[in-house]
């Protein structure tokens, strides 16, 4: 699934079952990509929570990930404290996210 253009998503819910690539922004809400997901930028200012959420195997790449951005891969969550440039997680074989 690609949302693509200037614009983004805003408390938006999107369950792709396929790759999730988004080329404007996520703000608050919850996105799954079945087989990964890339995004340009998620998160706010004012630290709203926002989901980004695939399978254990998938990773997740993010080119600005803002305070209150959750990363979830399978069943371990992470959640960004600072804003993060050029985010790419993954599970190590122990099943914790891990930054490349």
């Amino acid at each position: 699934m690609f949302v693509t253009g200037k614009g983004g998503c805003i408390n938006t819910k999107i369950h792709a079952g396929g790759a999730l690539k988004i080329n404007g922004i996520v703000r608050g809400g919850e996105v799954y990509g079945g087989l990964g997901a890339e995004i340009n930028e998620t998160g706010s200012e004012r630290g709203i929570s926002t989901v980004i959420a695939v399978p254990r195997d998938q990773k997740i790449r993010i080119n600005k990930a803002m305070e209150g951005t959750v990363l979830k891969i399978g069943n371990a969550k992470y959640t960004l404290k600072e804003t993060r440039h050029y985010v790419s997680a993954r599970l190590d074989q122990d099943d914790r996210i891990v930054f490349e």
